[in-house]
């Protein structure tokens, strides 16, 4: 990330500014150590290039087994392919009001935006790249990947930008909608990943159907009352999505609970849907570090990738 244009410093707070440049700083010093490496370690092979066809080797992925000349010649043999040197990588932003809700440290939308300056800046550090979509009721602005030193503050200028329309035109979030869009002008199977709180319905499908072409991570922030009330007394509650306001006395232990219950069953509910589409999922807080949950993310993905590695070559030596 390079200095903020004058345009996203009238936008942007100073206070938030002053927060963006301090990740600037530890994006930096971490460029050529573990978040960089781990990084391209847990997306690496999303592009790929067909090289040649040759013997199989101890540690090969059984996936890539070329069983047509496997069967020829009675000795197994794997399609063998190089690195394309550079990913491709969309970073699509919910914009909707619902973002704009925080009960502790910090706002979602906070959360969202460091997250994708951190993403872009990662992504940029190893020579992919980037290009973003912001997405409310509707896809907003939609800019292809490139490689632009710039495109991180350039990203946070349009973004904020469509956050004051989505405020005013575009209550809910449409994540079907984002989805369908980008399975439509991502030709290249790319690196998707998708910032919002998911407070949507009927994605599913769309969303199964984008993770089938593309390698693609949900990123959601979430926030301790989407899980417990605050213990507030009587307190007017605002949907951000649809309007509605409600008068619940949040002190309440029958409420409360019943509260609990159905948020815990709704995030069930969302996890489960993600299992069954294959998207893989990243839990951010508005209370939490997220720059460490980041870092959490691409090590475990990175050895969920070894741990496959070895079961697929474990069952191929167990099969001759």
């Amino acid at each position: 990330m390079e200095r903020s244009p004058s345009g996203a410093e009238q936008i942007l707070s100073k206070e938030f500014l002053a927060e963006l440049r301090k990740l600037q700083i530890q994006m930096r010093r971490n460029s050529q150590q573990s978040i960089s490496g781990q990084y391209r370690s847990a997306f690496r092979g999303s592009g790929m290039e067909f090289e040649e066809v040759r013997e199989y080797v101890p540690g090969d992925e059984i996936r890539r087994i070329d069983w047509k000349v496997t069967a020829r010649t009675q000795r197994p043999f794997v399609k063998s392919y190089r690195e394309e040197r550079e990913l491709q990588v969309c970073i699509a932003v919910d914009v909707s009001p619902s973002t704009w809700t925080g009960t502790r440290v910090s706002l979602r939308r906070d959360i969202l935006l460091k997250t994708l300056a951190a993403l872009a800046s990662i992504a940029l550090a190893n020579g992919d790249k980037v290009g973003f979509l912001t997405f409310s009721n509707e896809v907003l602005r939609y800019r292809k990947p490139q490689k632009s030193k710039n495109i991180a503050w350039k990203m946070l200028h349009e973004i904020v930008s469509d956050e004051q329309s989505a405020q005013h035109t575009a209550p809910k979030t449409d994540l079907a909608a984002a989805s369908l869009f980008l399975g439509k002008v991502l030709k290249r199977r790319s690196v998707i990943f998708l910032l919002s709180d998911f407070f949507a319905e009927d994605y599913e499908e769309t969303l199964g159907g984008l993770c089938r072409r593309h390698d693609v991570t949900s990123v959601v922030v979430e926030d301790p009352a989407d899980r417990e009330l605050p213990r507030s007394g009587f307190t007017r509650l605002r949907d951000p999505e649809s309007g509605e306001i409600l008068l619940l006395d949040c002190s309440n232990p029958h409420i409360r609970d019943e509260y609990r219950q159905l948020a815990l069953k709704k995030i069930a509910e969302r996890q489960k849907s993600f299992q069954r589409i294959g998207l893989d999922s990243l839990q951010l807080q508005t209370d939490g570090p997220f720059l460490r949950e980041l870092i959490h993310f691409f090590h475990s993905r990175m050895a969920k990738k070894r741990h496959s590695l070895a079961q697929e070559t474990q069952r191929l030596h167990g099969s001759r």
